[in-house]
């Protein structure tokens, strides 16, 4: 089977290191796959299990019409948030307000396709109560979960990870590098000491290593990392002597292989490394230096004392480096994190758990209000790009502010902050979710309090929920603390709920109301910017030259300001302004130019709906052909996506009136072939095709 055209990615981390010595199982796991629906990977802690499932995803790409995707569940410490976080592994993006696991559900119906959970573990019931809803319902989805043990459910697969063959006893000459725990150790120990190589003197030595870790590949990638500092009868004697005094008894004798070497590994750190590695391992997932200087510093180590402990620990293995562009960034292993946090509970002395923790939410929250000020300028692609690799360490303050160190109101604060990632950045739900709990959790009247009810109304409105009490609330607030921006912000939301149901007279009023409110602030926020959208929204069918003019205005000072996100959307709203004054060319030099921007945004919900609107367009222009074609690519978007233009966008009838229309001009023959070329166009294919004036393609 083919992976269908516009698939252009599957979302798979790529391997930065080979895969050595795990062939068969490879294949035995492809087997299993093509006849269990669930299988699971399970094994001790350091086995290959996430290594040996992303190898069998990505050679598995081919055999399912819909590709693979892969979710790490390993930052993911709130079970309610699976579905959610699933939706995002697999790009899915709805606004609709409904609930994720149905998205998700609605999204793998009619596909085929492999997803990967993978470390499953601390989620064992969450993740059986997905699996089984979701492999009732899709029947062409196959389930591949990582854990440390089975999700327990009937017709589960399990497949238990062995550890690398190593050699049972002394081998001479070459046998021995034939073993694959042998071959990984010396090309591991061969990358972190230029120069190491196997040889007639120390290849007995590296298979007593290997025999002594069981084979585990964390273990012996470890112990292999160690040679950048230790000569390699040093480290056979030092992890014979650590090993010898912990009872090998089955069936534990590989977990207390694997803490040994976390053991010898720890001990090989300077009291720096050793201070830092416990101290890191406050992050949910990976982190940027300068979070890791603030975090882990304070009054007992120095910026340049935690980059040093830092280059230590990755020189080490100990930490793993990833490159995001221009950005680095650090991560722990799963289990080497764990590691850490039980010598940091350890240690008497230093920085407690609970104030690393309180330092940790502190410095998302630094960043969570510089992202909140700066967002409405030319670096929303940097920021967009910067706060979604931050989400699990951002969901991480959350939690601890509602139910750790607290308090609670700290989490209101964060959770405002983000008010434009929630908003603007394709995580309406979550951020719903975590405003919910935030609002809750914290009652009391206070000004931070006024963004978040603000954030909170606005996504309410996005997804046709009921608004209007909440931003009667924020209303009100946002007099008693003086908050002229976010009385402003609250007046649309209320409008906006009035207008969708039904009171449009009153809603409209209220429009033109937050309209004023926003010339007498002059434009500083992007809230003052969207009240002449929203109010061109209500005007754009009645009154389309009035409706023009304020998006003009916006538009001239999004300009000004380098924005691009807010102006995408001013840009799709001119679209139907242009339209219903009989502009094409206008609407059409609108929808590309909304469409570049969404797409440097990585809006795909803003791209799916240019391309839409670019079919409108050339239905109105007369050029069918044209238009079918957009129209397929457009679907084939707004599939990939999971989403909907009619439950999404600002339009009713606008779809179904130009289809129709365009059928008629083409025939159902033609019109269907074109429909079909335009749907077999990958994402980065279909922009240039729409990004292209129509004389261009002739």
């Amino acid at each position: 089977m083919a992976v269908r055209a516009g698939d252009d990615h599957d979302g798979l981390p790529v391997e930065t290191t080979n895969l050595i010595g795990r062939r068969r199982e490879v294949s035995q796991v492809q087997r299993l796959l093509s006849t269990a629906r669930l299988v699971t990977l399970t094994g001790v802690g350091g086995s290959g299990k996430s290594r040996l499932a992303l190898r069998v995803a990505a050679r598995s790409r081919q055999r399912f019409a819909d590709g693979v995707r892969m979710a790490d569940l390993a930052a993911l410490s709130d079970g309610s948030l699976l579905a959610l976080h699933i939706a995002g592994a697999l790009g899915v993006v709805d606004r609709t307000g409904r609930n994720p696991a149905r998205v998700v559900v609605d999204y793998l119906r009619e596909r085929e396709l492999l997803l990967v959970l993978d470390n499953c573990e601390h989620l064992l019931d969450a993740c059986a109560a997905f699996a089984d809803r979701i492999l009732r319902s899709a029947a062409g989805l196959r389930l591949l979960c990582t854990g440390r043990q089975p999700l327990g459910m009937a017709g589960e697969h399990v497949f238990v990870v062995p550890p690398l063959p190593v050699p049972e006893r002394a081998l001479p000459g070459t046998l021995g590098s034939r073993y694959p725990a042998v071959a990984l150790f010396a090309r591991r120990a061969a990358a972190a000491a230029p120069g190491f190589r196997m040889n007639a003197r120390n290849q007995l030595l590296v298979q007593e290593i290997c025999r002594r870790l069981d084979g585990l590949p964390l273990a012996i990638e470890l112990a292999a990392a160690s040679t950048r500092a230790v000569p390699i009868e040093e480290l056979a004697a030092g992890l014979r002597e650590r090993l010898d005094l912990m009872s090998a008894e089955a069936p534990l004798a590989r977990h207390r292989t694997l803490a040994a070497t976390f053991d010898w590994s720890f001990a090989l750190c300077s009291p720096l490394e050793r201070t830092v590695w416990g101290r890191v391992s406050v992050f949910a997932a990976s982190f940027d230096p300068a979070a890791a200087e603030d975090v882990c510093g304070g009054t007992d180590l120095t910026a340049d004392e935690v980059v040093e402990a830092v280059t230590g620990l990755v020189d080490k293995s100990v930490l793993m480096t990833e490159q995001h562009g221009n950005d680095r960034r650090y991560r722990l292993l799963e289990t080497v994190r764990q590691y850490g946090r039980q010598r940091l509970r350890e240690t008497p002395e230093g920085m407690t758990e609970v104030a690393l923790a309180r330092r940790h939410r502190d410095h998302y929250l630094w960043l969570a209000e510089r992202f909140h000020r700066d967002w409405f300028g030319p670096r929303q692609p940097q920021w967009s790009a910067r706060i979604h690799a931050e989400l699990p360490n951002v969901r991480a303050a959350l939690e601890m502010s509602l139910t750790g160190a607290g308090p609670p109101r700290a989490a209101v604060r964060l959770a405002g902050a983000l008010y434009y990632f929630w908003y603007g950045c394709g995580e309406a739900i979550e951020g719903r979710y975590w405003l919910h709990r935030v609002l809750e959790a914290d009652p009391q009247p206070s000004r931070v309090r006024v963004r978040a009810l603000a954030a909170y109304c606005r996504i309410l409105v996005v997804h046709g929920a009921a608004a209007a009490e909440p931003a009667r609330q924020c209303l009100a607030l946002a007099e008693r603390f003086d908050e002229p921006l976010y009385r402003c912000d609250a007046t649309q939301s209320l409008g906006l709920s009035l207008m969708h149901t039904g009171d449009v007279a009153a809603g409209t009023a209220l429009l033109e109301d937050a309209v004023a409110q926003a010339e007498r602030l002059g434009h500083t926020d992007p809230a003052t910017v969207f009240a002449k959208q929203h109010l061109a929204v209500a005007l754009v069918r009645d009154d389309p030259d009035r409706a023009a003019s304020l998006l003009a205005d916006s538009q001239a000072f999004c300009r000004a300001r380098g924005d691009r996100w807010w102006l995408a959307h001013n840009l799709f709203i001119a679209v139907i302004a242009a339209l219903a004054l009989g502009d094409t060319n206008g609407a059409g030099a609108y929808a590309r130019e909304g469409l570049e921007s969404a797409h440097v945004l990585g809006d795909r919900l803003g791209v799916a709906a240019a391309l839409e609107f670019l079919a409108w367009t050339a239905t109105d222009d007369g050029d069918h052909v044209r238009a079918a074609r957009l129209l397929g690519t457009a679907a084939q978007q707004w599939r990939a996506i999971g989403g909907s233009p009619h439950g999404a966008l600002y339009w009713t009838r606008g779809h179904e009136t130009r289809e129709a229309s365009t059928r008629a001009a083409l025939g159902d023959e033609t019109f269907g072939a074109q429909y079909r070329r335009g749907g077999a166009l990958g994402t980065d294919e279909a922009i240039r095709y729409a990004v292209s004036v129509p004389a261009d393609l002739r």
